[in-house]
């Protein structure tokens, strides 16, 4: 079912017979909407997602991991989305956490600079021979859409420049309910 909240949200639901629950909020955001600073869709994502954790473990999320939830995130060309999956009895508590780090951004200079050479070594770990061929097939067959001529993740170049205001920025511009879906799939219903 779907539903479009009074704020914009878009929520849908998916009820199975389960006790368990897939919770992800999409934003309809990503690498394609990085214009100057390529790479910033995804550093937000990185920074929203590890929030001030100094564990690995987001500080809005530590009550959950007991209880045995996964989290993740993921950004792509045209979306951004951070999901959860745990139990339908902590439900409230997966939704709060889930609009608590997407919702707020709450990083410092200090936060982005850690998370810096994260996000440079994963755009190493992704460079090769396939990674070039994708980028100049993009080039080659889509040459006015500068977008696409680099990776999600942006370059080295861009991510060492992007700044805490342009993600804050960035944030406020695109994080928007209106701008977003909330799926949750599992053992719950679409009223509840």
């Amino acid at each position: 079912m779907e539903t479009v909240l009074p704020n914009g949200l878009t929520l849908i639901t998916a009820e199975t017979p389960s006790q368990f629950v897939h919770v992800s909020i999409v934003f309809a955001v990503g690498s394609l909407d990085d214009g100057a600073n390529p790479g910033i869709s995804h550093f937000l994502e990185h920074l929203l997602y590890d929030g001030a954790a100094v564990d690995g473990v987001h500080p809005k999320l530590r009550h959950l991991h007991g209880k045995g939830i996964e989290v993740n995130a993921e950004t792509g060309k045209t979306s951004t989305e951070y999901w959860i999956d745990g139990y339908v009895r902590d439900l409230g508590a997966i939704i709060d956490a889930l609009f608590s780090i997407a919702s707020v951004f709450e990083c410092s200079a200090f936060h982005v600079d850690r998370e810096r050479p994260v996000i440079l070594q994963e755009l190493d770990d992704r460079d090769g021979p396939d990674q070039d061929l994708l980028l100049w097939e993009r080039r080659t067959f889509f040459p006015h859409v500068p977008a696409l001529h680099y990776p999600t993740g942006g370059t080295r170049e861009s991510v060492e420049w992007i700044t805490v205001g342009a993600l804050a920025d960035f944030h406020k511009r695109f994080y928007q309910p209106a701008n977003a879906a909330v799926i949750v799939t599992g053992g719950v219903s679409h009223d509840a």
